[in-house]
């Protein structure tokens, strides 16, 4: 038992001077993180199309918002819009009673902006070329559409330019770790590790949209890709 415990005591000094032995042998890292970022003009436009019709029949209310669809999509395809180009995003159907009528009042008040009965919304998003934004909005509301808005603008080859912010960023980093490696006090060996960030694509906001006679004018924005890495290089004195 004595000789247990002396042995489970040696090995006790030992494993700690063995691992700092080891830390000791590991080569000397430094990690920066890169940032990339690149702008490109868009090649495509994404609207958002609303259709909501009201009624106090729930069928009447649905032929109302099928009537009003199928105009909104005969105009868009006036205006150069392709129907493969036309996706709806969502449908659906609720009934909002009118509000209880005050003592003494002969009907229920209408509150501004309301809708009563049964109620049907229908978003549809609409792909079209930037430069024919303001076409598709007067389209879409000229025939029946009771919301248009959400306007993005985006490229076709997401992929290309999210390797492109890569680039950039690795370039970032390389060039963070040479900065600091001309301080003198040390120098890189090799690369060790790289890891990419997230966030790959940011689609480009709605830079302008002002009402002119008799069109609507859009100016399309810049889409802004970014991209981050973590690089990791091996250096030594």
């Amino acid at each position: 038992m004595k000789r247990l415990l002396s042995l489970l005591a040696a090995l006790a000094i030992v494993a700690p001077a063995a691992a700092l032995a080891q830390d000791a042998s590991a080569p000397a890292t430094l990690t920066v993180e890169g940032q990339g970022s690149i702008t490109r003009t868009p090649e495509v436009a994404e609207i958002s199309v609303g259709i909501t019709t009201n009624d106090p029949s729930a069928t009447a209310a649905q032929s109302a918002n099928n009537a009003a669809y199928g105009k909104v999509k005969d105009a868009l395809a006036r205006a150069g819009v392709s129907g493969d180009a036309v996706k709806t995003t969502s449908y659906g159907m609720n009934y909002n009673p009118p509000p209880a009528p005050e003592p003494g009042a002969a009907r229920s008040p209408v509150r501004s902006g309301e809708r009563y009965g049964y109620v049907v919304s229908r978003y549809l998003s609409v792909t079209a070329a930037p430069d024919k934004v303001g076409a598709v909005v007067d389209a879409a509301s000229a025939s029946g559409a009771t919301d248009v808005g959400g306007i993005s603008f985006g490229l076709r080859d997401k992929r290309a330019a999210w390797n492109a912010a890569l680039a950039a960023a690795v370039a970032d980093a390389d060039a963070q770790a040479r900065a600091l490696a001309a301080t003198g006090r040390f120098h890189i060996v090799r690369l060790k590790a790289i890891q990419s960030g997230s966030a790959p694509y940011v689609p480009g906001p709605m830079v302008a949209m002002k009402m002119a006679s008799p069109a609507t004018d859009i100016q399309p924005s810049d889409v802004a890709v970014t991209a981050s890495v973590t690089v990791t290089y091996v250096i030594a004195p």
